[in-house]
């Protein structure tokens, strides 16, 4: 009961300083969900009617990199918010299985001044791992929460469904 309200990023959807998982069935929209809240994110724009707090967004593109271009586009010209403003790309990979690549990520993120992450998906970000495994998921949670922790950033990830689409793939 002591605990401060949450501030929000997004009212009502996203409290600052979380950590959070975004997953669903292939072809849900989930990229073009996550680009739109950190384009408003980063602009500072009102999204559907929310007040949004204005922030930093780095966005690791990992997966579906062919298409990011169209989909910015897509949002840029239904939103009439150009350049994506606040908003940083990172094209690859980061694996936060490896304790140097780990280590280099939450340092990068604390000197951005990020106030949110988006990673796009979580299993391109545990190379060698299996999302199975209590472990290698575990570890992964581990790193994320780290950023969070040193750098009052929301983290978020993206993630896929199981094939019957009833729940997040691997280890939830």
């Amino acid at each position: 009961k002591a605990m401060p309200a949450p501030a929000w990023l997004l009212d009502e959807l996203i409290v600052a300083g979380t950590l959070g998982l975004l997953w669903g069935p292939w072809g849900s929209m989930k990229t073009f969900l996550a680009l739109a809240w950190a384009g408003f994110i980063g602009s500072g724009s009102w999204w559907q009617g929310r007040q949004v707090t204005q922030a930093k967004v780095l966005y690791v593109a990992a997966e579906g990199v062919a298409g990011l271009g169209r989909r910015i586009d897509a949002f840029e010209t239904g939103h009439r918010i150009y350049g994506m403003p606040g908003v940083t790309f990172h094209h690859g990979r980061v694996n936060l299985l490896d304790p140097g690549e780990a280590a280099a990520f939450v340092e990068g993120v604390g000197a951005g001044d990020f106030g949110l992450v988006v990673l796009d998906t979580l299993p391109r970000m545990m190379v060698g791992g299996d999302e199975n495994r209590a472990q290698d998921v575990g570890r992964v949670v581990d790193v994320l929460d780290q950023v969070r922790q040193e750098t009052g950033s929301t983290v978020w990830a993206l993630h896929h469904a199981t094939k019957e689409g009833s729940s997040a793939r691997g280890i939830s």
